[in-house]
């Protein structure tokens, strides 16, 4: 069991107001084999659109600031910050913002992180990424012990977190957590009271190894859109397909 609800503290969810979006600009060849001269372009289309109705922040290894002003050229609400990265995956490397004081104090979970379970080192400057940003923006900042990613975290803004204990409890991560060890920690650090935990796997050829954001979102505090197939010889077709035990505080 969860502990009492924590009605003060919580993350918001995705289609809330924002203040700005988070991008981290492609740099590494890696990731694309073969295909990387396509991802800046793509990126800075990406940016532009966003920038038509939120701020956008970009974080760029200097060596490719000046592609990046380039392609993006000058844009209102768009700032370029220089900041050294491994990839360009913030949204499993960077902070989880936290609200609490009735959304009037913004904080940030420092989760740790290696890269998916190990899989694509080197991850240091990655790691670091959350520290950076807390002290950019001078908010404060709470460690985990816990090896975390964004993708691995849908949050409804209402104290109710989707997740896969296929990630979370991985060995490649968390080796020594239990279901009820990472629930504590999800419950102090973020506030949620009701965790829905996935089980069955994640997608054929998935190196995150379950993200629940490829899986399943909430659209609303009542309705959650799920990634499904409708061929017989999917084997996606059997996933989650069953009702997913709950831990209810």
């Amino acid at each position: 069991m969860l502990p009492l609800p924590n009605a003060d503290r919580r993350v918001a969810a995705e289609w809330e107001p924002q203040a700005c979006v988070w991008i981290a600009w492609p740099h590494n060849h890696a990731t694309w084999p073969g295909r990387f001269e396509t991802m800046p372009p793509f990126f800075a289309k990406w940016v532009q659109l966003i920038a038509e109705s939120l701020p956008v922040n970009v974080l760029v290894n200097p060596e490719s600031a000046a592609q990046c002003d380039q392609l993006v050229g000058p844009r209102r609400n768009v700032e370029v910050i220089d900041l050294l990265t491994n990839d360009c995956w913030v949204r499993d490397y960077g902070p989880t913002f936290v609200l609490s004081d009735n959304d009037q104090q913004l904080s940030c979970v420092d989760w740790q992180y290696n890269a998916w379970g190990g899989k694509y080192p080197p991850w240091d400057l990655d790691a670091a990424v959350c520290q950076a940003l807390a002290k950019r923006l001078n908010l404060p900042v709470v460690t985990s012990t816990l090896v975390v990613e964004g993708g691995a975290l849908e949050f409804d803004g209402g104290g109710r977190l989707l997740t896969t204990s296929d990630c979370l409890l991985a060995m490649n991560r968390n080796p020594k957590a239990t279901e009820a060890d990472v629930s504590e920690e999800l419950h102090r650090l973020t506030g949620v009271t009701e965790i829905v935990w996935l089980r069955g796997g994640g997608l054929e050829g998935d190196d995150t190894d379950g993200h629940v954001d490829q899986l399943a979102r909430f659209i609303d505090q009542q309705n959650v859109v799920v990634c499904t197939s409708n061929h017989a010889q999917d084997k996606h077709c059997l996933l989650y397909t069953s009702p997913s035990p709950r831990d209810r505080g």
